[in-house]
């Protein structure tokens, strides 16, 4: 049996001070580290600690009978700057296991309507789902979670709506229309 050798400290590179784009680096433990020019001064940090974000929508919008990408526009966290509040992606900057969860709120004009929430990941063997069927005029929120997900870097995730009529979403400050994601590990 071999065992890794220890290093004490982790032998990390220089601090990254140019560039824009996330780098990252695997120790002799085989733990992951991200650094990024103007982010925590470029120094590396492990991946696992600071690869995380959180969004909400703050704006008013609506739900369409086409299925569309829901923008979340209001960060609550995201130091490394993984989702693109434009085009409602994020980008997984280095493979492993990631999580992520989003909650999507509206309300319903007439009996009878549905409202379909989907996350969809380049490259990831699954999607996670969301389906409500409305029997009356309602406030309505589906959350949808997609856990332990194994990614390749440079992966992406959306989140996507459709309903069965035009219907407007809800905007509350964060509470019933928001999403997060978060690195793991390794795996």
């Amino acid at each position: 049996m071999s065992f890794p050798t220890y290093v004490d400290p982790i032998p990390l590179p220089a601090p990254v001070t140019t560039g824009s784009t996330i780098q990252s680096y695997t120790d002799p433990l085989g733990d992951v580290w991200v650094a990024k020019n103007g982010v925590n001064g470029g120094n590396w940090k492990r991946a696992r600690d600071v690869l995380y974000g959180g969004y909400y929508r703050a704006a008013a919008w609506n739900l369409t009978t086409t299925t569309a990408v829901m923008l979340y526009d209001t960060v609550q966290y995201d130091d490394y700057g993984l989702y693109n509040t434009s085009t409602g992606a994020i980008t997984l900057p280095v493979a492993g296991v990631w999580r992520a969860d989003a909650m999507v709120a509206g309300n319903t004009g007439t009996a009878g309507q549905w409202v379909q929430v989907r996350m969809d990941a380049t490259g990831a063997s699954s999607t996670a789902y969301g389906l409500q069927s409305m029997g009356a005029t309602v406030v309505w929120t589906i959350a949808i979670c997609w856990l332990q997900k194994r990614c390749a870097a440079n992966d992406t995730v959306t989140i996507l709506t459709a309903a069965s009529a035009a219907m407007a979403g809800r905007t509350d400050g964060g509470g019933n229309c928001k999403m997060s994601f978060a690195y793991l590990g390794t795996g």
